[in-house]
């Protein structure tokens, strides 16, 4: 990423820092936009909510925590995580109810559900499209059987 702004002469504009996500050192209402993606689920359910809470505190009044995360989704997508993923027996999938109780205090809470098929097809790129192309029309499947989340939340 630091790569891609420098590329495009903005990376004067960012600032790049290690942070504890459990003990973020800037005062409350510091930032306008937080970010977080495929990190929530590293944590257990107690750390989550710490990490929530500091999330809120750092954020302005009207700020906005932008995420993106992994969701449990179906059995199938399950399996295929114990199976093949290296870290997906230790990874906490989120699920529905997960993100609802730590966005509980959050004003705004805008949430997207999606992937169903593109999961199995990830290292083939053809098959991938195709995928995508197939999840957008299974727009129908519930949301807690698809295995991506994305949106955003407000204070």
């Amino acid at each position: 990423t630091k790569q891609i702004h420098e590329n495009y002469n903005f990376s004067d504009k960012i600032k790049y820092q290690i942070v504890d996500a459990k003990k973020i050192n800037f005062p409350e209402n510091s930032f306008d936009v937080v970010f977080a993606k495929s990190v929530l689920g590293f944590f257990d359910d107690d750390d989550r909510r710490i990490i929530m809470d500091e999330i809120y505190r750092v954020l302005r009044p009207g700020g906005f925590f932008l995420f993106a995360e992994n969701m449990k989704g179906n059995f199938f997508h399950q399996l295929a995580r114990k199976l093949f993923v290296r870290w997906g027996k230790k990874w906490n999938y989120l699920s529905q109810d997960n993100l609802i109780e730590m966005f509980s205090k959050f004003d705004v809470k805008k949430i997207y559900y999606t992937g169903v098929l593109t999961l199995f097809f990830t290292r083939n790129k053809m098959l991938y499209k195709l995928a995508l192309i197939l999840d957008y029309c299974l727009f129908f499947i519930p949301n807690n059987l698809k295995y991506v989340s994305y949106g955003y939340i407000s204070k």
